[in-house]
C-alpha cells in the first residue's frame, strides 16, 4: 500500500516499464480511474455521516462540494420531529414562496465541482437540518481508494492508459487483477439498491470494520 498519491504514481510508473516517459501522464490517468470508479457505484466510504447543520433564512439553495448524490435531506423541528425532503422536479415547482421547505432538487454532479441543491420553499428561518449524501473523492493522500483497493486503481489507470502505450497484452493482463478484486469489492463494499420513493436512504448491506481493512486479501 502507497503512503502517499504521489508515491502510488511511481508504483504506477515501474509498474508500466517506461522509465519515466509517462510520469506526467499518470497523475489524469490515475484521476479518471478514481472517477470512473465513483461514477459506476455508490461506494461505503464514499457516504458521508449525517451531521446536523442549520440552513439560512431567506436561501433556498445549499452547496456540497464533489456530491454525487444526496441520498436523503430531512428537517429537524425544535421539538425534535423529522421532516423527511421528498426529491422532485424542477418542473413541479411554479413559485417558491417563503417557508418550510419540503421538496428538493439538485444540479448536474460533478466530481471535480460544488453542486447545488434547490428547495421548494425558501427558508423563512433557520432550520435544523440533516442529510446523507455520496461525494467524489479528493485527489490526495487521504484517498480511500489507496488502502482500500490500490492494485484495482493500477490496473483501471494502466488500462486507460493502454492506448498511448501502445501494447495489446495490458488490457488482459490488468483485466486478470482488476475482475477478482472488483467482484470481492462489489460484495462488500457498496450500498444495496436504492428506492428513490421516499427520499430515504436504504441501510448498508455491512458495516465496513477497521479489521476487515487491515485484513482484507484484496489489499494486496
Amino acid at each position: 500500500m502507497a503512503e502517499s498519491l504521489e508515491k502510488f504514481h511511481m508504483e504506477v510508473s515501474r509498474a508500466i516499464r517506461r522509465g519515466n516517459v509517462y510520469d506526467e501522464d499518470i497523475p489524469g490517468f490515475v484521476q479518471e480511474a478514481v472517477q470512473d470508479l465513483e461514477r459506476e457505484h455508490d461506494w461505503k466510504a464514499m457516504y458521508k455521516e449525517p451531521v446536523q447543520a442549520t440552513l439560512t433564512i431567506g436561501v433556498g439553495t445549499l452547496d456540497l462540494i464533489r456530491m454525487k448524490q444526496l441520498r436523503w435531506i430531512k428537517i429537524i423541528s425544535d421539538a425534535g420531529h423529522e421532516f423527511p425532503l421528498r426529491k422532485i422536479q424542477r418542473e413541479q415547482v411554479s413559485q417558491r414562496a417563503a417557508g418550510r421547505p419540503g421538496g428538493f432538487w439538485t444540479s448536474v454532479y460533478d466530481p471535480t465541482a460544488t453542486s447545488t441543491i434547490k428547495f421548494d420553499n425558501i427558508p423563512d428561518k433557520a432550520y435544523k437540518y440533516e442529510h446523507g449524501f455520496f461525494q467524489f473523492s479528493e485527489m490526495d493522500d487521504d484517498l480511500f481508494w489507496l488502502r482500500l483497493a490500490p492494485r484495482l486503481v493500477m490496473a483501471e489507470a494502466i488500462m486507460l492508459m493502454a492506448p498511448i502505450l501502445r501494447d495489446d497484452k495490458l488490457v488482459p493482463r490488468w483485466s486478470a487483477v482488476r475482475n477478482p478484486i472488483m467482484t470481492r469489492l462489489l460484495e462488500t463494499e457498496i450500498l444495496v439498491e436504492f428506492d428513490g420513493a421516499d427520499g430515504q436512504m436504504v441501510p448498508f448491506t455491512r458495516e465496513i470494520l477497521e479489521d476487515d481493512l487491515a485484513d482484507a486479501d484484496f489489499l494486496l
